[in-house]
């Protein structure tokens, strides 16, 4: 049987696979894999992911409210309605993509600085099936992601 098991990479995976060999298993009998996780590119355009909005909604807010102000205030400037709300939806274009782009390199710059550590290890553990329930409960004291079971 088949014992499959996923955890964060730190020094808790080596002291598990040191337990693992204390109680018998040989090096024969455990497979460790790293996970490598690429990032996928970004289109800024489509940018609609977990906390993040596309760049298309920060200029059509500020375009809508820049827009609404010209018209409202064309009525009582020079210009018309008209001509001034084609000015404030310009400037709203504009504005949303300048602000847009500095808060963006602000989350950026605060992003390389706390890089969090998100590879992972696969760990496969071959073993008899009267030890699987010890095993499980060895590999639960160790916080793993996650924990299969594969009969062969």
């Amino acid at each position: 049987m088949y014992i499959f098991s996923t955890f964060y990479r730190s020094t808790n995976i080596e002291l598990m696979l040191s337990d693992l060999k204390q109680d018998g298993f040989s090096v024969e009998d455990i497979l460790a894999l790293p996970l490598h996780s690429k990032k996928p590119k970004k289109n800024i355009w489509r940018m609609i992911a977990h906390d993040e909005s596309s760049i298309i909604d920060t200029i059509a807010v500020f375009a809508n409210i820049f827009m609404l102000l010209g018209v409202i205030y064309g009525f009582v400037l020079h210009l018309g309605p008209i001509l001034w709300g084609l000015i404030g939806l310009i400037s709203g274009i504009v504005l949303g993509l300048v602000v847009d782009i500095i808060f963006r390199k602000i989350k950026r710059q605060k992003g390389l600085k706390v890089e969090k550590d998100n590879h992972q290890i696969l760990i496969v553990i071959e073993c008899p099936n009267e030890r699987i329930e010890h095993i499980e409960s060895m590999l639960l004291e160790y916080a793993p992601i996650g924990i299969a079971k594969l009969d062969n």
